[in-house]
């Protein structure tokens, strides 16, 4: 388990709807065009935080700093851009603060 203080930086890949246009398909994966309906950011926080709670760290109060963003993608997925990492089930990856 890691311990002290923990950076993490979540990106929520949503599936595009079925119904959308070709040319808003491609603004979409290019970043153009960015999720705005559910789920929120902070419950995505939230659900991930608390599915790693006593398996990578202690306790989600480690967390000291943390980004989400939401993207449309072909498929739903997670995933993070951090310095030093840590690979978990979940598709997050988790920085250790210095």
């Amino acid at each position: 388990m890691l311990e002290g203080r923990l950076s993490i930086n979540i990106i929520a890949y949503l599936k595009i709807p079925k119904s959308t246009s070709k040319a808003k398909v491609e603004e979409m994966l290019e970043n153009k065009i960015s999720p705005t309906k559910k789920p929120d950011v902070d419950n995505i926080a939230k659900s991930i935080l608390d599915a790693m709670n006593n398996f990578v760290f202690k306790d989600d109060n480690q967390v000291s700093k943390i980004s989400v963003e939401k993207r449309f993608a072909l498929e739903e997925k997670s995933s993070d851009r951090s310095r030093r990492i840590l690979n978990c089930e979940l598709f997050v990856k988790l920085a250790l603060c210095y």
